[in-house]
C-alpha cells in the first residue's frame, strides 16, 4: 500500500518536470534540427569511414598471414559461435599457396656504337664512286654497301674500329641521283647497325682523243715479235688532255685467233700526246680508242682505287691491216768449180768409110754439172786431151819408120782418120 502511494505522488510531479521541460526546450528544439540533421549525417559518414578501414586492415592481415604460412590467434577475441558449415571447411586439408621465386636479374648488353661518317646525305660528290667510313668498336665484324635496289655492290669482312672504310666505283653510265645502304655486322654475323643516305654524282664527261697512226685504212708493216707465235709488233700514236687515260679496244676483222691482252697506252703526256707499242697477229684490225681522266691510281682504303674524275669519252675509231715484214733473203751460195778430167780416147774397130755413128754414139751426152760456161771449160779440156793423145801416138809412130825397115802393113783407116784429124 505504501508503494501505491509513492508511486501516484510521483507520477503527477513527473509530468509537470516533463511539461516544464518540453515548455523550456520547444525554442530550443526548433531552432537546431537541421544542426541535428548534419551532425548525424558526419557521424554516419564517420562510421562507414571506420568500418571501411576496419575491413582493409582486415584484408592486409589476411594476405600476410597467407604469404607467412601461419594464421595469427587473438587470445582476447571471444570464441565464436560452433558453426556446422564453418567446422565441415575447417577440417578439411588445404594446400599451400604456391611459392614464386623471384626473376633472377639479367645485366643489360653492352652498346656497340655505329656512326655513319660519309657519305653524307644530300652531299654531291665530283668523282665516279664515293667512300664509305664509319665509325665503331666493333672487332672483327663486316661492313656492307647495297645500292638503290638492296644488292651488295661492295663488302669487306674482318673489320675492327675505330675507324672502318672502303672505296666503291661507279659504273660510267650511272646516274646522278644514287642511294646507299651501309650495314655493320659484328664478328658473329649480328647486325649492328643500318643507314641509308642519298646522294648526286656530279662528274663531267670528257671530251674524244685523236689517233695520228696508224691512219684509217693504212697497210701497216710490223716487226717481227716473239710473242702469240706469228704476232706483228706495231706503234699506235695520238692526242688527248693533258693526264688523261687511253682506252683502246680492238675487234678482229678477219677472225684473227689467240690474241687479247689488257695493256693500255700510259697517260697523256705534257705536250697533250700519247705513244703506245703493242702486238697483234697480222690481219685487218678495227681499233676503238676512248679517254677519261683517272683518280688518284694509290689506294688509300680496301676496295677500288680512286674512282675516275670524269666519264669515258665518245671513242674514235680507226681501220688498218697490218702485215708481217718480208722474210730475209737466204745468202748467196758460191758455185763449186769442177776440175777438168782428161779422157783417153777409145779407138774402135775399122767400120769402113763413110760410116755413120752408132747411135749410142749420138745419144752420148755429159751429164749437168753447172752453167753453159763449167760445160764449155769441160769440153775444151776434152778437146786439149784428145789433141795431146794423138800427138803423142804420131811422135812415137814417126820415132818408129825412122829406125826400121819400112812397113807393107797398110794402115788402117782409123788410124789414118786420126792422123788426118790431128
Amino acid at each position: 500500500m505504501k508503494k501505491n502511494v509513492s508511486a501516484a505522488v510521483a507520477l503527477p510531479t513527473l509530468v509537470a518536470i516533463a511539461l516544464g521541460g518540453l515548455l523550456t526546450a520547444a525554442p530550443a528544439a526548433s531552432a537546431a534540427p537541421a544542426a541535428v540533421e548534419q551532425i548525424e549525417q558526419v557521424e554516419q559518414v564517420e562510421q562507414i569511414e571506420q568500418i571501411e578501414q576496419v575491413e582493409q586492415v582486415e584484408q592486409v592481415e589476411q594476405v600476410e598471414q597467407i604469404v607467412g604460412g601461419a594464421v595469427p590467434v587473438d587470445e582476447t577475441a571471444a570464441p565464436p559461435a560452433p558453426d556446422a558449415e564453418a567446422e565441415a571447411s575447417t577440417t578439411a586439408p588445404v594446400a599451400p599457396a604456391p611459392i614464386v621465386a623471384p626473376a633472377p636479374s639479367v645485366a643489360a648488353a653492352p652498346t656497340t656504337t655505329f656512326r655513319l661518317v660519309s657519305p653524307v646525305s644530300g652531299s654531291t660528290t665530283t668523282s665516279l664512286g664515293y667512300e664509305v667510313v664509319v665509325e665503331t668498336d666493333v672487332v672483327g665484324g663486316s661492313l656492307a654497301v647495297l645500292d638503290r635496289d638492296g644488292v651488295e655492290v661492295h663488302g669487306v669482312s674482318g673489320v675492327s674500329g675505330p675507324v672502318v672504310s672502303l672505296r666503291v666505283t661507279l659504273a660510267d653510265d650511272a646516274v646522278a641521283e644514287q642511294s646507299a645502304t651501309v650495314v655493320l655486322s659484328d664478328a658473329g654475323g649480328a647486325e649492328v647497325g643500318r643507314r641509308t643516305v642519298d646522294f648526286t654524282v656530279d662528274v663531267p664527261v670528257s671530251p674524244a682523243p685523236s689517233v695520228v697512226a696508224p691512219a684509217e685504212g693504212e697497210v701497216v708493216v710490223g716487226a717481227a715479235s716473239p710473242y702469240l707465235g706469228g704476232a706483228v709488233e706495231f706503234v699506235m700514236t695520238g692526242r688527248g688532255v693533258v693526264g688523261s687515260q687511253p682506252a683502246v679496244r680492238f675487234e678482229a676483222l678477219d677472225d684473227q685467233q689467240g690474241w687479247g691482252s689488257d695493256d693500255q697506252p700510259g697517260r697523256v703526256g705534257a705536250d697533250g700526246t700519247w705513244t703506245w707499242r703493242t702486238v697483234l697477229p697480222s690481219g685487218r684490225w678495227s681499233a676503238s680508242v676512248a679517254q677519261y681522266v683517272p683518280g688518284d691510281p694509290t689506294p688509300v682504303a680496301p676496295g677500288d682505287g680512286a674512282p675516275p674524275l670524269s666519264r669515258l669519252s665518245p671513242a674514235v675509231a680507226r681501220s688498218f691491216t697490218l702485215v708481217a715484214p718480208a722474210a730475209p733473203a737466204p745468202p748467196a751460195v758460191p758455185t763449186a768449180v769442177v776440175p777438168a778430167v782428161s779422157v783417153a780416147p777409145t779407138l774402135s774397130a775399122p767400120t769402113g768409110r763413110g760410116s755413120a755413128p752408132s747411135a749410142a754414139g749420138r745419144d752420148r751426152r755429159l751429164a749437168h754439172t753447172g752453167d753453159d760456161s763449167a760445160r764449155a771449160l769441160v769440153a775444151a779440156g776434152l778437146l786439149l786431151s784428145a789433141a795431146g793423145a794423138a800427138v803423142v801416138v804420131l811422135t812415137r809412130r814417126r820415132r818408129g819408120s825412122a829406125g826400121a825397115p819400112a812397113s807393107t802393113a797398110p794402115v788402117s783407116d782409123a788410124a789414118a782418120g786420126s792422123a788426118r784429124r790431128a
